[in-house]
Order: C-alpha cells, then sequence, then structure tokens
C-alpha cells in the first residue's frame, strides 16, 4: 500500500531543518528587529525548522509499520528485521559522519582551531558516535542532527518487539495494545525517558498505518480501533504534554491526523506541480538531513563576517546556502545513498533466500 505523496512529508520536513539550520547561525540571541524586513521573515520562520523533526517522526512510525507488515508477511525474524534496519540507516550515517569530520577538519584552521579539535575526544566518543548509542551512556553528539537517529535506532528494537510477539502467536493485535501502552506511558509520565519520551509520535505514525492497511484489507472492526486509539492518543497528549514538549506534540499529532484524512486524495495530491518538487527533495531527505548542517552553517557564518546583519544581501545568500547543500546532498545520495541502498535489498533477498534453504 503504497503512500505517494508521503515524499513530499519528508521533502517538507527537511528543508525546515536545512532553514532552521541556516538561520540559526546567528545565534539564540538574535531578535527579529536585528535583520532585514525580508530576511527576518525567513529567521522567524527558521526559529520553528526544527518542528521538521517531529514530521520525520511520524513518516518513521507509518514507514516501519508498513515494513513490520512487509515483514511479518515474508515471516522475516526479528533479527532479519533489525539486519534490514542497520543496513538502511548507518552506512549512510557513517558516509556522512566522516564528511562531518573531514569538512571540519579542513575549515577549522580558518576560525583558528586545529584540525584534531573536531575529533571524537576518546575511543568511547567514537564507539558512541558510530553505534548511535549516546543516550544510553549520557554521551554528546560530534554530528548534532543525529540525537533523531538514535531515537530510531531504539523505535526499531521496540518495533521487532512485534515481530517476536507474532513468532510465538500472540499476534499483531498485541503489538498493537504494546505500542499503545508505552505511548500512553510516555504521555502520562511527564519525567519519561528516552526513548519512551517520544515514542507517542511515532506511534501515531504506526497507527496511521495500521488504520489504513485494515481499510484497504476490508478489516473496518480494526481500522476503526485504530482510528480511535490515534484520536485519544492525540486527545490526551494535547491535554497532558508539558508545555516545553506541547507544541512538537501538537505538530506531530497534526500531521499524522492529516496523513490519515488525505489518504483517499494521495493520487491528486502527488499530481499536483507544487507537491512534485517536495516529492522530489522528500527522496533524498535523508541524505540531506544528514548533510546539510556542515554545508548551510559554516556558509551562514562565513557571511555574517562580510555582511551586515541587517542587509537584504542575507536573503540570496540563504538561497545560495540551501542550493547548495541540497545539490550536495543529491550528488552524496546518487554516490552514498543508492549503492548503500542497493546493497541493503540484496542482502535483504540473499538472507531470504538462505532461510528458504
Amino acid at each position: 500500500m503504497r503512500y505517494r505523496s508521503l515524499d513530499a512529508w519528508r521533502g517538507i520536513a527537511a528543508l525546515s531543518v536545512v532553514v532552521c539550520h541556516a538561520t540559526g547561525a546567528f545565534g539564540a540571541n538574535a531578535q527579529l528587529s536585528d535583520f532585514n524586513p525580508v530576511f527576518g521573515a525567513f529567521w522567524w520562520v527558521g526559529r520553528y525548522g526544527y518542528l521538521g523533526v517531529h514530521i520525520f517522526f511520524v513518516i518513521s512510525g507509518y514507514c516501519i509499520a508498513a515494513n513490520l507488515a512487509s515483514s511479518l508477511d515474508r515471516k522475516e525474524t526479528a533479527i532479519g528485521f533489525l539486519r534490514d534496519r542497520a543496513l538502511r540507516i548507518y552506512p549512510v550515517y557513517w558516509a556522512a559522519f566522516a564528511f562531518f569530520i573531514v569538512l571540519g577538519a579542513g575549515t577549522a584552521p580558518l576560525i583558528g582551531r586545529s584540525p584534531f579539535s573536531v575529533l571524537p575526544k576518546s575511543l568511547d566518543s567514537l564507539l558512541l558516535n558510530t553505534t548511535l548509542l549516546q543516550p544510553l551512556f549520557v554521551s554528546g553528539y560530534l554530528l548534532g542532527v543525529t540525537w533523531t537517529l538514535a531515537y530510531e535506532v531504539a523505535f526499531y528494537f521496540i518495533s521487532a518487539i512485534g515481530i517476536v510477539l507474532t513468532a510465538i502467536h500472540l499476534g499483531p493485535s498485541w503489538a498493537v495494545v504494546g505500542g499503545t501502552v508505552l505511548a500512553f506511558a510516555g504521555l502520562l509520565l511527564h519525567d519519561a525517558f528516552f526513548p519512551l519520551d517520544l515514542w507517542p509520535e511515532f506511534f501515531s505514525g504506526m497507527l496511521v498505518f495500521c488504520a489504513l492497511y485494515s481499510t484497504e484489507r476490508n478489516k473496518r472492526v480494526q481500522a476503526c480501533i485504530c482510528g480511535a486509539l490515534l484520536l485519544i492518543l492525540v486527545a490526551v497528549g494535547v491535554a497532558v504534554v508539558p508545555s516545553a514538549k506541547w507544541l512538537w506534540f501538537v505538530v506531530a499529532s497534526s500531521t499524522s491526523l492529516l496523513l490519515l484524512l488525505l489518504f483517499p486524495f494521495d493520487v491528486r495530491l502527488s499530481a499536483l506541480r507544487w507537491v512534485k518538487p517536495l516529492a522530489s527533495v522528500g527522496v533524498f531527505s535523508y541524505t540531506l538531513y544528514l548533510v546539510h548542517f556542515s554545508i548551510v552553517n559554516k556558509i551562514m557564518n562565513v557571511s555574517k563576517r562580510f555582511v551586515a546583519t541587517d542587509s537584504a544581501w542575507l536573503v540570496p545568500i540563504l538561497f545560495l546556502a540551501v542550493a547548495i547543500a541540497i545539490a550536495f546532498a543529491y550528488v552524496f545520495y546518487r554516490i552514498i545513498e543508492v549503492p548503500c541502498e542497493i546493497f541493503r535489498k540484496h542482502m535483504r533477498k540473499k538472507f531470504r533466500l538462505a532461510a528458504l534453504h
């Protein structure tokens, strides 16, 4: 069951994060009055661009639920599911991490720093940053945007439990029940720990898939249950989520509800002229998300040295920075992500054939 316009959602989320980091180069203490009115408008929008991350979590939840359904149809094991997810996440991330280190070391002398200042300070730091296990050991992220990948990896492990439950004949329904319990725990425990604190956002995307998937298979009761669970989850979340995270949850909830409501119009939406460019960016949004910060932040930081903060020239510089990041990400996608995806699918087929024998 393909959701054609999902790539456009990815494109919106990715571009909002790119603009956020580009305008964020001016620091947390900047004010709207500091800028030219036109650039100030982009700066104001960019302040909320981080919310694209919470759109990504919902989309990821939808896609992982679809992946789980496919895995169950193929009778894939939890280990096979996790192996496939690892091949999807890690190789591209490692390449982006290496790019971040090389670019950082190359440009460090320009700001009076040692090239070695961007390197991991210890072997532990290197291992945690390459495995995305920082939250378990309270360690920092060298490539800041990858905190979301640490959540993704944790969500994959939780999702794999659904395959385990099916393997012991409890069925997918119990997986939905378990996911729901964790989601409400994440909402009601105000000091919920990693990764439970953001599981409700991810799980809302999973519920959207379950509702649509059940509808496609004429399982109306299951579809209504999943839809009702989503509405209850949203209502409870809006009521109880602390103010510091309330906007995050509202954006994620709105995304999940829109995905559910707009699916009947998916074909027409995906054919709209303004949607197609966003979908094109969405295709390589993972790569763009990983590599953009190293590019836009450096370009905007350099521009601050030569262009006044209230100058209108910041507008074309912003567009140039975003365009360069998109262009580079596309090249990176073709050179790195596409071959990695081909390899991942080859390995999935290889392991599937081995399991049959």
